[in-house]
């Protein structure tokens, strides 16, 4: 699938009381296909402002890149803990991710690609979090 597309990214992230505390965004984008990977960009607006958007789906690993308002690296592969910074206007927040699982199934009408992985702050867990992408040609 490449060209204009629509992608609807789903987040689930547990709260301290136990329960999920859930996000969706939905965008128009272009996807294109390259070395085996779907690279997907699109824009959002946030609560902060604008926030350009790339991500990289393989079997094994999804790849998210967030510019603008809000800035940070998201490389989930499982079984690997991988540094990053999430870059707010408030500061800088250092954080470690742990990737449990990954799995990208791509069809000739969708593409859809979940994780599920663990925030860290100076190696302690904080958030448990899952992810679900799902990207159709737009219509």
């Amino acid at each position: 699938m490449e060209g204009k597309i629509s992608v609807t990214v789903e987040g689930r992230q547990r709260v301290e009381n136990g329960l999920w505390e859930s996000s969706q965004t939905l965008a128009e984008g272009i996807c294109q296909m390259h070395l085996q990977q779907f690279l997907v960009s699109y824009e959002e607006i946030t609560e902060l402002g604008l926030v350009h958007n790339t991500l990289c789906l393989s079997p094994q690993e999804i790849f998210i890149k967030k510019r603008g308002a809000v800035s940070f690296v998201l490389d989930l592969v499982p079984g690997e803990a991988r540094e990053t910074v999430y870059e707010t206007g408030f500061g800088l927040i250092p954080l470690q991710v742990e990737t449990s699982s990954v799995a990208v199934h791509a069809g000739p009408d969708e593409i859809t690609a979940n994780a599920v992985y663990v925030l860290l702050s100076d190696g302690s867990p904080f958030s448990e979090n899952e992810i679900r992408i799902t990207i159709r040609p737009a219509s």
